[in-house]
């Protein structure tokens, strides 16, 4: 039990007697992702993923005698100047640091985010081609997901202005939706030349969640990044117009 840094009394009497049998795996060996590794080895395909944070949908991959992960799923919803004049959308993220990129750049074939309502996500039970490919042709359904690819010259890289913080933003949006409220599943991922897929964490949420959470989102004075007066003693990162637009969104 790693958790409580101590060994049950029913797994103590199960190692007596077996002097020499059994494996101790240290600290290192478990987060560089050697025993998860072996296992995906010996079923002959990724079966399995180290979480190494938080984010439960965190999947570590190794590539070129590199471990890294895309993760940390994101998402934004684009605020408007005139409320009565908006068109919803949604954008999301998954990150990947630069190091890990480089070790895979010379073998990319396409960078995207893919998108999909969250309960034809849940239909098809994973957020990948494969699961989505198969979903569609079970059910029938022409319009299962989409796929936002970059393009032109920066469709298989990143420029040096998009490093942030030793990471780079793989972004996709939705637009136009006509149901705030609405939730949707996205997932960066990498494609190499070969076929590989890398994915990064699954996010879902919706343009009014979204929304929801930048309206409360706000302070009782004056700070930084909060300097915008938006009503008597609240004070958000937003404009008052932009505010006023994510308010109507909420509702």
């Amino acid at each position: 039990d790693r958790s409580r840094n101590r060994i049950t009394i029913e797994a103590y009497k199960a190692m007596e007697g077996n002097a020499g049998k059994v494996t101790v795996l240290t600290e290192d060996a478990l987060s560089g992702n050697k025993v998860t590794e072996l296992c995906n080895t010996l079923v002959g395909k990724e079966l399995l993923y180290n979480n190494f944070s938080r984010d439960v949908n965190a999947r570590t991959y190794s590539y070129g005698g590199k471990f890294f992960r895309l993760n940390e799923a994101g998402a934004s919803v684009r605020a408007f100047a005139d409320p009565e004049d908006a068109t919803v959308g949604v954008r999301f993220r998954s990150l990947i640091s630069k190091d890990a990129f480089d070790a895979i750049q010379k073998d990319v074939a396409e960078i995207g985010v893919i998108i999909a309502p969250k309960v034809l996500a849940d239909a098809a039970g994973e957020m990948t081609f494969e699961a989505l490919e198969a979903y569609k042709a079970s059910s029938g359904k022409a319009n299962v997901y989409i796929s936002v690819k970059r393009s032109g010259t920066y469709a298989t890289s990143f420029s040096a202005e998009e490093l942030t913080n030793g990471c780079y933003e793989i972004k996709g949006s939705l637009v136009n939706i006509k149901d705030a409220s609405m939730e949707f599943a996205a997932v960066g991922y990498i494609k190499l030349k070969n076929g590989t897929v890398f994915y990064g964490s699954t996010d879902v949420n919706s343009a009014k969640a979204i929304a929801t959470a930048a309206v409360a989102d706000v302070r009782g004075a004056a700070e930084p990044g909060y300097e915008n007066k938006v009503a008597e003693g609240v004070f958000s990162p937003y404009t008052k117009k932009a505010y006023e637009s994510l308010k109507a969104l909420a509702q």
